[in-house]
């Protein structure tokens, strides 16, 4: 907080960069001054934000530009950035999904709303989806393991952070199709189940195909 006022004498004498007058520059800011300028500290701020917001249209064009001839480079040092940073996002969209989770929620309960007839026939999608991926032979104790587990989701989610049964080898898989049985279903946190995403199980990639 500035509370001291000095002349640009006084500033140049100390060989500071800035003073402080006390007084309002033309446009009302009352902050420093540059000494080789003096200019306003917060004039000079909000021109620099203005050239960068006018030329931000540009610089995403470029951006665009690069990526477009750059497609392999791009992704392989995305690629590298997220192997590199993995632990570190996973805890830092954990942390963010639970301090935001009811956010979240009215956020998705309003988008479902809105295209409610789209959510509808993904719904059904998913159920027929796991009607052909779960076993005619499953046994009654089987099913009851299964109801389980979304309890326990609903009972974690009521505890403040948002939790989803997961399919441990995903039913719709990259080359491959999960089962909806007991032991292929697991309670995660639902940020984590959402980065997990429809890939092979990392504790089976040694029994991944190339």
């Amino acid at each position: 907080m500035i509370c001291e006022v000095f002349t640009r004498e006084e500033a140049l004498a100390l060989g500071e960069k800035r003073y402080f007058t006390g007084k309002a520059c033309p446009k009302g800011h009352v902050t420093w001054r540059s000494v080789a300028s003096y200019g306003c500290a917060e004039c000079s701020r909000q021109k620099a934000l203005e050239a960068h917001h006018a030329d931000r249209e540009a610089q995403i064009l470029r951006m665009r530009a690069y990526k477009n001839a750059n497609r392999e480079k791009v992704r392989a040092s995305s690629a590298a950035w997220k192997e590199r940073n993995e632990v570190q996002n996973k805890a830092g969209a954990q942390r963010w999904f639970e301090e935001n989770a009811d956010a979240v929620r009215a956020r998705h309960l309003a988008y479902k709303r809105k295209h409610r007839a789209h959510f509808t026939a993904l719904q059904m999608l998913r159920k027929a989806t796991k009607l052909r991926a779960t076993p005619h032979w499953l046994a009654e104790a089987h099913l009851a393991e299964i109801r389980a587990l979304y309890e326990e989701a609903r009972r974690r989610s009521k505890e403040g952070v948002l939790h989803h049964v997961d399919h441990i080898f995903p039913l719709k898989g990259e080359n491959f199709t999960g089962r909806h049985v007991p032991w292929n279903l697991q309670v995660l946190p639902a940020a984590e189940n959402i980065s997990k995403q429809n890939k092979f199980p990392e504790q089976f990639a040694e029994m991944a195909w190339s």
